[in-house]
């Protein structure tokens, strides 16, 4: 399954410190009940710098917020893979849009 990689990266002032907070989108092979999520859940919020996580096992993904300056992407990975669960990065998906022009709004003929 094929999901969206969502990488966002802002400042958010708490308690007078700065975070750089990031939030990625993982696909997570190998759940197959809530009882899964919960578990992917756990194991993540073992790792210093977790601000947030929703794990779905319906989708096979899971949505992570974490402070960058603390934890890395390569890091949550390792620590879902710890488990009997394979994440990783979703595969980039390309769109292939063909070079057609449009037809003449006079003529309606295509263009070349």
């Amino acid at each position: 399954m094929i999901v969206s990689y969502v990488n966002v990266l802002r400042l958010i002032k708490i308690s007078n410190t700065f975070m750089a907070i990031k939030t990625l989108k993982l696909s997570i092979e190998g759940m197959s009940c809530p009882s899964c999520s919960a578990s992917v859940e756990r194991l993540v919020d073992e790792l210093e710098g977790l601000v947030n996580r929703e794990v779905n096992h319906a989708i096979d993904s899971g949505t992570f917020t974490f402070d960058s300056d603390k934890l890395t992407e390569e890091m949550l990975i390792s620590k879902i893979n710890e488990g009997h669960y394979k994440a990783k990065l979703p595969e980039k998906t390309t769109i292939s849009i063909a070079n057609i022009s449009p037809p003449c709004p006079v003529c309606h003929q295509k263009g070349n």
